[in-house]
């Protein structure tokens, strides 16, 4: 399968990496004079700032894809556009509703040169409805589909996710939209436009929350570290001795409170007849909490980890960056593999959660900037090398 990547910042490159790992040619099309924005943060220390090849995060993201330029603002780029779209299964974007149109590339337009092609448009509200025209990113969509107000201590004002979770969740919605739209069409031999909207996926992120609502007509109130509805008590993210040393704890039945509370020497909140049920305990997580933590901060963290997992309570240490780099489970599982990148060198790429015999592989790292333009322009496009170097002098490629 052959992917044209229209795609910037994470949630379309997200889309495209999915496919890229599993073994499509994806040839990322970017625009020379306006390279994304994504190329330049995140830099290793002692990165030239100005460099489009060093970034870690663009890095990660595009491994196993091609580069072209093309300037979809120059008159001649849109015929090399459309003679690609022809030899492709599948075209790529999330810019804003209308932007592909804007250079010519509606829907229509691609569909008459490839009847099979599979078109997949990632915007923030969708191409319909009355908030189709807004831009959004990742912290308004977090926003917006409700998951800021679910994240933060109760009764604390809401804590956000600091992070753009909610484009990788769209990428992996988009991905799984082609592959279905895919199968598709080795049914009907057409192929399809697919508009996903990236607020609607932030919101799969917060469906316990509606249900709640709509079975309950509850509005949700922030639990904290505690699964939402959860009735598993103690429960949540405990301080040990030591700097920087979490573990997280979730007694689940009557069975590990018994263990825990004989274990820690608890024999009061043990004989407590408010705390012998799991609604119980839940409902005076407040003072189970404050007894667990005044236990857990005289004791280093490995060996509260030790005991309890000793007594068979769920137990794990709140892992630092560090320790997941050097994990032994992940390492041994191959999450990590190395590719070398010609600005970067050999670098590792974290390759996810799927193991099987046909994918995810690490093929090859990151491409700079346009390092397949003669080979996609000559090769696939079967333009003359003076062709491609006059398209290059002119400013199109």
């Amino acid at each position: 399968m052959r992917v044209l990547d229209f795609t910037w910042v994470i949630s379309g490159p997200q889309c495209t990496q999915v496919l890229a790992d599993f073994g499509a040619e994806v040839i990322r099309v970017e625009w020379p004079h306006h390279p994304d924005g994504l190329r330049y943060r995140v830099q290793p220390p002692g990165a030239d700032p100005t460099s489009p090849e060093q970034s870690g995060l663009w890095n990660n993201l595009n491994r196993n894809k091609r580069s072209i330029t093309l300037n979809m603002r120059h008159p001649d780029a849109m015929p090399l556009a459309l003679s690609l779209i022809e030899k492709s299964d599948v075209v790529v974007e999330n810019f804003s509703p209308g932007v592909l149109a804007s250079w010519g590339l509606s829907w229509d337009v691609m569909r008459s040169v490839n009847p099979r092609l599979v078109y997949l448009s990632m915007t923030g509200f969708g191409s319909s409805g009355p908030d189709a025209g807004h831009v959004v990113f990742a912290p308004i969509m977090q926003a917006v589909s409700g998951l800021h107000a679910m994240t933060g201590r109760p009764g604390a004002e809401p804590a956000g996710l600091g992070y753009s979770y909610g484009d990788h969740v769209a990428g992996y919605f988009g991905a799984l939209a082609v592959l279905a739209a895919l199968r598709e069409r080795d049914v009907t031999g057409s192929g399809t436009s697919i508009d996903l909207s990236q607020v609607e996926a932030s919101i799969a992120l917060t469906s316990t929350a509606l249900l709640d609502h709509q079975v309950g007509d509850r509005s949700f109130v922030p639990w904290g570290n505690v699964s939402y509805g959860s009735h598993d008590a103690p429960a949540g993210l405990y301080r040990c001795a030591g700097t920087r040393s979490w573990c997280a704890i979730s007694v689940q039945d009557d069975a590990q409170w018994a263990r825990l509370a004989q274990g820690c020497g608890f024999s009061d909140l043990a004989a407590d007849p408010r705390l012998a049920s799991p609604t119980g305990r839940a409902a005076h997580r407040g003072l189970l909490d404050s007894r667990l933590t005044e236990w857990t901060r005289a004791r280093e963290r490995d060996d509260v980890i030790g005991l309890l997992d000793g007594w068979g309570i769920p137990v794990s240490p709140l892992a630092s960056v560090d320790e997941v780099m050097n994990s032994g489970p992940l390492r041994k599982r191959g999450y990590f593999e190395s590719a070398t990148h010609e600005a970067l060198g050999t670098r590792e790429f974290q390759m996810g959660a799927i193991s099987s015999e046909h994918g995810p592989r690490l093929r090859t790292a990151a491409p700079v900037m346009g390092e397949a333009n003669h080979d996609v322009f000559a090769g696939i496009l079967g333009l003359s090398g003076d062709a491609v170097r006059a398209y290059r002098d002119d400013q199109v490629i």
